[in-house]
C-alpha cells in the first residue's frame, strides 16, 4: 500500500504540457521549472516517459515555464496567465543545440483549455478598482462583479442570485479553497460577510457548466475567491469618496442611536 496525495476543493490551478523534439518525438526526463513571476516561488517537475508534465496546486498569477533537456536548447515560455481553479497547457517544442542557449516564446493571449468543458470567467482586482465603491446605495460586494459574467443572473432579493441556469441560491462559494457557504440558504448578504472585501481579493472565477467534481455540492456554478498574498512589489490602495457619498455618511452618523435591550 502506498500513500496518495489527495487535494480537496481548492482555488489552486495547474500548468501542464507536452515536450517534443524537432522530429515530433516526445522528450522524457526533461527538467521543467515553473516560476511565479510575482513571488519568485519555483516548482520543479520532470517529464514522464510520454513527455508529459504537470505542476499542481499553483496559486493564481503569472508564470514562466523553462524546459531543459540534454542536447537541446532551453525553452522559456513567458507570460502564462493562470486563473483560480483553472488548468492551463504550456507545450514545448525543443530545438537541437547547446543547453546554455535559451529560446523564449510568449504564451498565447487566448489560451484554450482542452482539459475540461467548463465555462470559466475570471474577475481580477483591476476590474474591482474600476467599479463604483457604492452600488445601489450599499457598499459593493463580490456579487456586483460576478453579475458582470454572462452566466450570472440576479432575480432580486437576498436569495435571487443564480449561476449557469441553476436554481437561485444554490451556487457554491469558496475562499482560498475553504467553503464560504452558510446555513442561510446562500443569502447574498451572508456570503458577502464570509468573503473578503473586493480590495482584499486578488481575483475570483465564476465556473459553470462542467466545473470540477470536487464542487459537486454546487448547483449551476461556483465562485472561487483568492485573497491577496505577498509579492515582490510594494502595493498601495486609495479610495476616493465623492461629495455625495460623504454627505450620505454624515447623515448616517447624525441619525439618533437606538438603544436596544441587552438580551435582544
Amino acid at each position: 500500500m502506498l500513500p496518495a496525495l489527495l487535494f480537496g476543493q481548492s482555488e489552486r490551478g495547474t500548468i501542464s504540457g507536452l515536450v517534443k523534439d524537432p522530429s515530433g518525438a516526445v522528450v522524457a526526463n526533461a527538467k521543467v521549472t515553473v516560476t511565479n513571476t510575482a513571488t519568485n516561488s519555483v516548482v520543479v517537475v520532470t517529464t514522464s516517459q510520454t513527455g508529459d508534465y504537470s505542476a499542481l496546486s499553483l496559486q493564481a498569477g503569472n508564470y514562466t515555464v523553462r524546459v531543459e533537456a540534454s542536447g537541446f536548447k532551453a525553452m522559456v515560455i513567458a507570460n502564462i496567465s493562470l486563473n483560480a481553479s483553472t488548468d492551463v497547457r504550456a507545450d514545448a517544442n525543443l530545438e537541437v543545440g547547446s543547453t546554455t542557449t535559451a529560446v523564449e516564446v510568449q504564451a498565447s493571449a487566448l489560451q484554450l483549455s482542452t482539459e475540461n468543458s467548463k465555462a470559466s470567467v475570471a474577475i481580477t482586482n483591476k476590474t474591482g478598482r474600476r467599479t463604483s465603491l457604492v452600488v445601489s446605495g450599499t457598499l459593493r460586494s463580490p456579487f456586483d462583479l460576478a453579475s458582470l459574467t454572462p452566466e450570472a443572473k440576479n432575480l432580486g432579493g437576498d436569495n435571487g442570485f443564480m449561476l449557469g441556469g441553476g436554481q437561485a441560491a444554490s451556487y457554491g462559494t469558496n475562499l482560498d479553497g475553504v467553503s464560504a457557504n452558510t446555513t442561510r440558504a446562500l443569502s447574498k448578504s451572508w456570503v458577502a460577510t464570509n468573503s473578503p472585501s473586493v480590495e482584499a481579493i486578488t481575483e475570483f472565477t465564476v465556473d459553470t457548466n462542467g466545473f470540477k467534481a470536487e464542487f459537486s455540492h454546487a448547483g449551476g456554478g461556483v465562485m472561487n475567491f483568492v485573497s491577496k498574498s505577498g509579492h515582490q512589489r510594494v502595493s498601495r490602495l486609495g479610495l476616493r469618496v465623492s461629495p455625495q457619498q460623504r454627505a450620505g455618511r454624515q447623515q448616517l452618523l447624525q441619525q439618533p442611536r437606538r438603544h436596544r435591550h441587552p438580551c435582544l
